[in-house]
């Protein structure tokens, strides 16, 4: 559309510039044509007063120039109305897609959140199952009661933790679905 409009403007620079030139050259030489024939001024003034017509035919042209000017704005306007109307529908688009990234980029910040929250409570309940084997294994019974008890409540508490984070993304499955 931009590239159509620089043509056409293009053109109508190009057309203005060669009747400019004409106008020019046509005034000189009726000019120097009157200075030639007529080489006396008192009949120049007589041969330049019938040239009142020629002159009212240039003020008719400029009129004429002036009326397509008027019509080429015209054109122009609805042109630019157009693209300004475009450009709404678009920014429009734009602002809705923006939102839905948004909103989807959210979504992931929380999936990314909850992603790490369940791998480092996974290494924690490896290494307190760990710590749980090698008490079994290296400690006295009367020295394991309280290590074993801390650990199996310690235990007790990451797996809860898993399973509030797997009941919420339960739920939140749930809600998402219609």
């Amino acid at each position: 559309m931009a590239a159509m409009r620089n043509e056409k403007e293009g053109i109508y620079i190009k057309i203005g510039w060669v009747l400019f030139v004409w106008v020019i050259f046509l005034w000189v030489l009726c000019f120097n044509l009157v200075l030639f024939v007529f080489p006396d001024l008192s009949k120049n003034g007589l041969f330049g007063d019938s040239f009142g017509v020629l002159n009212s035919l240039f003020s008719g042209l400029a009129f004429a120039g002036v009326i397509i000017a008027i019509f080429m704005q015209k054109d122009e306007l609805s042109l630019q109305r157009e693209e300004v109307k475009m450009q709404r529908i678009e920014t429009a688009r734009l602002a809705d897609t923006q939102e839905k990234s948004t909103k989807i980029f959210a979504i992931q910040a929380e999936a990314m959140k909850k992603s790490a929250t369940i791998g480092a409570l996974s290494a924690s309940l490896d290494a307190v199952n760990k710590s749980i084997e090698e008490a079994e294994r290296d400690l006295g019974s009367s020295s394991r009661a309280p290590v074993m008890k801390l650990l199996t409540e310690k235990r007790g508490e990451i797996i809860g933790k898993l399973s509030d984070i797997s009941d919420e993304s339960l739920d939140e499955k749930k809600k998402e679905e219609p």
